[in-house]
């Protein structure tokens, strides 16, 4: 009898403490897998069953540009295929014949908050038209990513690494693999450049990596990329989230908004029983701020434009008024659960860079912590064939002014290097 009750209490005691470690309040770090992947981490490039057509192809000419936008397949937050929408541009051929392109550029917008502001709303990229670089037939693909234009009803992966690259890479097979529907021909030799500057910066070298070590290896060929310019990214994203809460007198209320809704939306197990609410103060969630963040209808320039949203911006900018007590305290679990998703999210190790990069960043930005630079570049080990840029261009702006910001007018050099480095 008494090795029975032995073991029972041994067995109850064991289920208690699986009970308790997975509980909400406690969050493990997650095993290391036989590959060096954390356990958490989710794997979104299984390519065995995807289709590559495209749906609803819109052409025009406009300007001297032939101008596409097209649905096409990618796959969502849970691994299920959905539709997306996208953007390509080149230079209108002279002829009838197809337009034939000397490189491909694969522009990854920034952060946006507007569904209005989607490369295939807009039918204009991050990077700026191709008219703007002279000298070659630049072929310029502007996916949108989940959350806006066709996949407008679906929440935003904002900040998910690997998700958003997926969404990039399907965008761009599906352009080159239906090049008779865009009326181009790729020359001989021609290489693909991928770019992107704030959130394009986070996404163009998440892309970048998934390109070279994460995809079968016939549609690593098939884009062919010679290089990626990455801007102002949030590579280390407990980094960046660090310096907002601890080293920053203000932060950034929308996108730390956008950054919890997105770990959310992921659906990590370990945070399956955290709500938005245990992150964001009621009064942010009940401000009119939020209701046109989830809307998808307002800009950094409506913002500014109106009294209500700019003061409120404003007033959100102050942590204390915009993240739980819970949400600011390094030791709770809810500070831990959202650290956790966000280093599942780390572009600034663990990888070895193989093709050209170039990483630029502005001493002073005042939006994206300049310690991702530091981070990347200490990370990955400074390799000879990446080219960085620390820039220390002095830059005025109003503090007043809710879309001015030394981050947004740093981007004019990043995109003026990309346009410049094209056309040679």
């Amino acid at each position: 009898m008494k090795k029975l009750n032995r073991v029972v209490f041994f067995s109850a005691l064991f289920i208690a403490w699986i009970s308790f470690t997975g509980c909400k309040g406690e969050v493990e770090q997650g095993q290391q897998t036989q590959s060096g992947q954390n356990s958490a981490e989710k794997n979104y490039f299984d390519y065995e069953n995807q289709d590559f057509g495209v749906t609803i192809v819109s052409e025009e000419t406009k300007d001297g540009r032939k101008l596409y936008t097209w649905n096409y397949k990618t796959i969502d937050q849970k691994g299920n295929q959905i539709e997306c929408s996208s953007f390509l541009e080149y230079p209108a051929p002279s002829g009838t014949g197809n337009q034939q392109i000397d490189v491909v550029v694969i522009d990854c917008h920034g952060t946006i908050f507007s569904d209005s502001q989607a490369p295939s709303k807009q039918k204009y990229p991050d990077i700026g038209s191709c008219k703007m670089i002279s000298g070659k037939n630049v072929l310029i693909i502007a996916p949108d990513y989940i959350g806006y234009g066709a996949s407008s009803s679906k929440e935003h992966p904002y900040m998910i690494a690997d998700l958003n690259a997926r969404t990039i890479i399907d965008a761009a097979l599906s352009a080159l693999k239906n090049k008779s529907t865009f009326k181009f021909d790729l020359k001989n030799g021609c290489q693909t450049v991928i770019s992107g500057f704030s959130q394009g910066g986070q996404t163009s070298l998440a892309t970048f990596r998934a390109i070279q070590d994460k995809i079968p290896s016939e549609l690593e060929n098939l884009i062919n990329v010679e290089k990626c310019y990455s801007g102002a990214g949030p590579y280390d994203l407990v980094a960046t989230m660090n310096t907002y809460l601890e080293e920053w007198d203000d932060a950034i209320s929308p996108l730390i908004y956008l950054v919890v809704k997105g770990v959310l939306s992921a659906e990590y197990d370990f945070l399956k029983d955290y709500t938005i609410e245990d992150f964001m103060t009621q009064e942010f969630l009940d401000s009119n701020l939020r209701q046109g963040i989830d809307a998808k209808n307002i800009t950094m320039s409506s913002i500014a434009s109106d009294p209500t949203l700019g003061s409120e911006y404003l007033k959100f900018r102050d942590k204390t008024k915009l993240l739980t007590p819970e949400a600011l305290n390094p030791e709770s679990s809810v500070n831990k659960a959202l650290k956790k998703a966000l280093a599942l999210n780390n572009l600034s190790t663990g990888w070895t860079v193989k093709k050209d990069l170039y990483i630029y960043h502005h001493t002073k930005d005042d939006m994206v912590p300049f310690v991702n630079y530091t981070n990347i570049m200490n990370g990955i080990g400074k390799p000879s064939f990446v080219t960085s840029c620390a820039d220390t261009t002095e830059i005025t702006i109003n503090p007043s002014n809710p879309a001015d910001f030394i981050h947004g007018k740093s981007s004019n050099v990043f995109h003026n290097v990309i346009r410049q480095e094209l056309g040679q």
